[in-house]
């Protein structure tokens, strides 16, 4: 793993930087949504940065979390066995569907919960 990251630290870089400026505009929209557009003007350079720092820490966050996962995962699926890709992708499709269902019925009550 750390081969891969001294091999392709431009690239990771580049990667977590553009993770980190979506997140920042993610952060930024959905302060302004509930809030008041206006506000835009009175966001400065501070704001963003502390919006930056927020996004970094939540995606080393998650990462440190997910990393092991992933890697638990892969060594699962990597065993060769038909079952577990089988399996795996069943639990996906069921998590896909379950997703699409919350995603339609909040879009359809328009709530905005």
């Amino acid at each position: 793993m750390f081969e891969f990251l001294q091999r392709n630290f431009a690239l990771v870089s580049a990667g977590l930087f553009g993770v980190s400026v979506t997140t920042i505009v993610v952060l930024v929209f959905s302060y302004l949504s509930v809030f008041d557009w206006t506000l835009i003007w009175i966001l400065e350079y501070s704001d963003v940065a502390k919006f930056l720092l927020l996004a970094i820490a939540l995606l080393f966050g998650v990462l440190g979390i997910v990393t092991p996962l992933a890697q638990n995962v892969y060594l699962w699926l990597a065993n060769n066995s038909k079952s577990h890709r089988t399996a795996f992708l069943a639990l996906l499709g069921v998590w896909a569907l379950i997703l699409a269902f919350n995603l339609i019925s909040d879009y359809a009550s328009r709530s905005g919960n």
